[in-house]
């Protein structure tokens, strides 16, 4: 009973997940408003995490005594052992920089793909790949050319502001999150971060991959909507709640 009850939770915890990424893609697309919106659902989905973890736990602590002491001094000896080479500040530390390192990183590739492609393309030439093509076109919009007709300057200040925000709210939170959810993180501040430097030279982001039934996008794009998947993915399917730091 017990096994099946918390498969339940586990369950109930895999539909939420399948049910947000569906609802976030489309939202993250859509730039600054859906960024925010990422980040409002991703503390919701946390606060679900958090009471199916109490579930839980109210389910485990009715196992015997003696599975409960085990399970206890098995726990105390591992973070024992873990936390002797680092205090948790400096765990703190280093989690928090591997996250941004990693979003420059994934910027920097970006950046320079789009700067390959630029060189390689600028006469018009179309790389055709069967089921997509490569393309080169500069888009003035945001992720997936959605918002073409606002202002550049609307753009470059909206999606500033959103990425400082989401900067200091993903190295905030970071120690807290899961694996899975500092790679989310990591991808899409990456994206993000690689398609507004390319925004700054006025003429628009480059676009490049082209399929013919959605609209034309480019690396960071895929970086930004796979972000956004493994991030709320990670809270969701944690085994154990988490208390901020």
């Amino acid at each position: 009973d017990h096994a099946r009850r918390t498969r339940g939770i586990m369950f109930q915890n895999v539909g939420l997940s399948l049910l947000l990424i569906a609802v976030l893609i489309p939202l993250a697309l859509f730039g600054v408003l859906g960024l925010a919106a990422v980040v409002l659902i991703h503390e919701l989905a946390e606060i679900v995490v958090i009471g199916n973890g109490v579930r839980a736990g109210q389910i485990t602590r009715k196992t015997t005594l003696k599975e409960s002491q085990f399970a206890s001094a098995l726990e105390s000896t591992v973070s024992a052992t873990t936390s002797m080479p680092k205090t948790p500040t400096q765990s703190a530390r280093r989690i928090r920089t591997v996250l941004l390192v990693s979003a420059v990183l994934i910027a920097a590739t970006d950046l320079a793909i789009k700067a390959l492609v630029e060189a390689l393309l600028f006469r018009g030439n179309v790389v055709d790949l069967g089921l997509m093509n490569i393309r080169l076109l500069y888009n003035s919009g945001v992720a997936f050319s959605l918002g073409t007709n606002l202002p550049a300057g609307v753009l470059i200040a909206g999606t500033g502001l959103i990425i400082i925000g989401l900067i200091w709210y993903t190295v905030s939170v970071a120690p807290t999150m899961t694996a899975l959810s500092r790679a989310g993180a990591a991808l899409l501040l990456g994206g993000a971060l690689g398609n507004f430097i390319d925004r700054l030279d006025g003429r628009g982001v480059v676009d490049y991959l082209h399929t013919g039934w959605v609209p034309t996008f480019n690396l960071a794009d895929v970086f930004i909507t796979a972000g956004v998947a493994l991030f709320i993915l990670g809270t969701l399917l944690s085994p154990r709640t988490q208390t901020r730091r």
